[in-house]
């Protein structure tokens, strides 16, 4: 629930509590451990000088659904390097690879640097897709309908990416794709086919490298080819350090270096998306402490 339906479910449960069980708003605010006026200010939709903290803590009085605010990201250092890698690899028309295991933002880096570059296409991969599937949906990012053979699939996508100004291909959770070899070939079609006008960056789990290189080592037929046109090399990126969980921390209202300490310990060798569950559960705590304090003063 974002912040602005987060409003609109308070203002009408205050309205509901108000005209249809007679409750006065004196007696709402003191239910919510808020001032009168405060709640007088949400009734008529002057909300300006609201917090979302404020909204969050009347919701949590009012007995609505409990959620932590939204979530912010941060700029840690995988999503930096992501960036860098794409940025170079667009910028040179050049093919890299990026290995790592799930749940350290790499995905999230990748979505970040399409929705805020131009000519850059991202199709996230899944076992099921067959050649032709596969076609049909990296057509559809670019922005085709494609239909007809094969053949003429690919023709289109080539002609399409050949008129975009430096264009990137990113294909994420590639590794899903390593087994079928009709998908898997795809990628030395576009290549050459697109040398040195496209950049490509195939991303996966840490199973994408230990796959690839086994293969290409077993001279399985294509994978060599793979490997050495995306510079027999891996990116590699790293698990969350003291800095990432800071900048986390902070850029989701938590600052105190007691605090950020403690979610450390508690995170331990986790990755972002237990962060992101520890750190919402703090904020709920907290509003409920609030909210807590309020009643007994009251």
């Amino acid at each position: 629930m974002d912040l602005q339906q987060l409003q609109e479910q308070v203002r009408q449960e205050i309205l509901r509590l108000r005209d249809k069980l007679g409750k006065s708003q004196a007696q709402i605010a003191t239910q919510v451990g808020i001032s009168g006026a405060n709640i007088t200010q949400i009734v008529r939709g002057n909300w300006e000088s609201i917090s979302e903290a404020l909204w969050r803590k009347v919701a949590i009085g009012l007995g609505l659904e409990v959620q932590a605010s939204e979530w912010h990201t941060a700029e840690i250092g995988n999503y930096k390097k992501v960036f860098g890698v794409c940025g170079y690899a667009q910028a040179h028309s050049l093919a890299k690879l990026i290995a790592f295991e799930a749940g350290f933002g790499k995905t999230y880096a990748l979505q970040a640097y399409t929705r805020q570059n131009r000519n850059v296409f991202y199709l996230q991969c899944e076992r099921h897709y067959t050649r032709k599937v596969f076609l049909q949906k990296f057509g559809q990012v670019l922005g085709l309908q494609l239909s007809g053979g094969i053949a003429d699939m690919i023709d289109a996508i080539i002609d399409r990416l050949k008129k975009l100004e430096n264009p990137l291909v990113i294909w994420d959770e590639y590794d899903k794709v390593l087994e079928k070899q009709g998908v898997f070939d795809l990628f030395k079609t576009f290549y050459d086919a697109t040398l040195g006008h496209c950049g490509f960056v195939l991303c996966g789990t840490n199973a994408l490298e230990i796959e690839l290189r086994k293969r290409a080592k077993a001279g399985k037929i294509g994978y060599q080819e793979l490997f050495s046109r995306c510079g027999r090399e891996f990116v590699s990126l790293q698990t969350l350090s003291r800095q990432d969980i800071t900048l986390v921390c902070e850029a989701n209202g938590i600052d105190s270096p007691a605090e950020i300490e403690e979610i450390r310990v508690e995170l331990g060798d986790g990755d972002l998306r237990q962060l992101k569950d520890i750190v919402q559960r703090r904020k709920v705590e907290y509003l409920l402490k609030q909210v807590s304090k309020k009643k007994l003063v009251s």
